[in-house]
């Protein structure tokens, strides 16, 4: 009789334990996960490859000159950012991941001044010189093209909210300056009364569009600088968009630690870029 207890003691310690094991091996983190004992749900955030497209506003700080003119300065520019390129992301705790993008980064920057010229006059048949006061206004479309390498850390609050901070390291491609000067007024009266037109001289300007309007320079920018380091700080969400797949809209503000450009004094390009990710679990 005591044979028997034993051994049917034995067989329900054994029915008992053999479901737990089976249940331990069954919760087993998947790889790339984490879990906590604090939290038993998994939480997953291996490493992700994808996407990344942006684009915003941008904003000049400080001046800038141009070099085929004795011009005053520029300043108070602005224009747009449009990047895309590729990116990487590795979770390295349940908070934390770290990452890289590496994007083609294309900015415009629009510029201009109105002033007023003292212009000297001669009238036909006479040797006097008058001088007289003409308006002017000067515009600068400028093109910038970088690669932008950018490694990242994002820092999580709860699962899909993030806050990022990260280092941009741009290399400078190309680059472009249209300078335009225009005369705004093209009528003026003399000194003694006669009205006459006013147009651009085509021999001062030989690169002139119109009666009106002239090109100074048409080149690369000058002086430019052949790296650029930021400071980038983010704020985004993830949205899950299938079972490997999520979307990140991310919000991004940009802050120049180094000059664009040595023609001029603090020349920088502040941005504020809306970027949409897209990123794929890699298992």
């Amino acid at each position: 009789m005591g044979k028997l207890f034993l051994l049917a003691t034995a067989f329900i310690i054994t029915a008992v334990a053999h479901p737990v094991v089976m249940h331990a091996q069954k919760d087993v983190i998947p790889k790339g996960g984490y879990s906590s004992p604090l939290d038993p749900e998994v939480d997953v955030r291996p490493m992700h490859v994808g996407g990344v497209i942006g684009f915003g506003p941008t904003v000049q700080s400080g001046e800038f000159l141009t070099d085929k003119c004795d011009c005053p300065a520029f300043k108070d520019g602005s224009g747009i950012n449009v990047l895309f390129g590729g990116l990487i992301d590795y979770g390295i705790s349940k908070r934390v991941t770290i990452g890289a993008t590496l994007v083609y980064d294309y900015r415009t920057l629009n510029a201009g001044y109105s002033e007023i010229e003292t212009v000297n006059l001669k009238k036909q048949g006479s040797s006097e010189i008058m001088k007289i006061p003409v308006p002017f206004h000067h515009t600068t479309t400028s093109t910038f093209s970088f690669i932008t390498a950018q490694p990242f850390l994002n820092l999580f609050f709860g699962k899909h909210f993030f806050v990022r901070t990260g280092i941009g390291l741009s290399f400078n491609i190309g680059s472009s300056l249209r300078h335009e000067k225009e005369l705004t007024q093209t009528e003026a009266i003399l000194p003694d009364g006669e009205r006459v037109n006013l147009v651009i001289d085509r021999d001062k300007f030989p690169n002139t569009i119109s009666d009106t309007k002239a090109i100074i320079q048409d080149t690369e920018f000058p002086k430019m600088s052949g790296v650029q380091l930021s400071g980038n700080f983010s704020t985004g969400v993830e949205i899950k968009a299938g079972k490997k797949m999520t979307i990140t809209p991310v919000l991004q503000f940009g802050i120049p630690l180094t000059d664009l450009s040595t023609s001029g004094t603090n020349f920088r390009l502040r941005s504020t870029l809306f970027f949409l990710e897209v990123r794929y679990l890699l298992e």
